[in-house]
């Protein structure tokens, strides 16, 4: 399983996959998404080692056990993912509610 996947950092449009309903109108009104963090399998079927990336304050992280090390988009991006992590962007107002 090498297979290399590409995912989106930013962006990540769900509203295609979403079904419409008055009750969950507003909740629905956004739908773009935005990764956060993932995770990253080096190894094999047999065993290997879980690194995670994250982001914080606009900059990424690789944590890698005890080690956090500042690493940059592009790197994440090309990164064989093994789980995607995404939030939710909010409008901007009510993200300062």
């Amino acid at each position: 399983l090498t297979d290399s996947v590409e995912f989106p950092m930013t962006d990540l449009n769900v509203k295609q996959f979403t079904k419409p309903s008055e009750k969950y109108k507003e909740e629905q009104a956004t739908t773009v998404y935005d990764l956060f963090a993932l995770v990253e399998h080096r190894g094999n079927l047999s065993g290997g080692h879980y690194v995670g990336y994250v982001q914080s304050d606009g900059s990424w992280y690789e944590c890698d056990d005890t080690r956090v090390s500042p690493v940059t988009a592009e790197f994440v991006s090309k990164v064989e993912a093994y789980i995607l992590f995404y939030r939710l962007r909010c409008p901007r107002a009510r993200a300062e509610e």
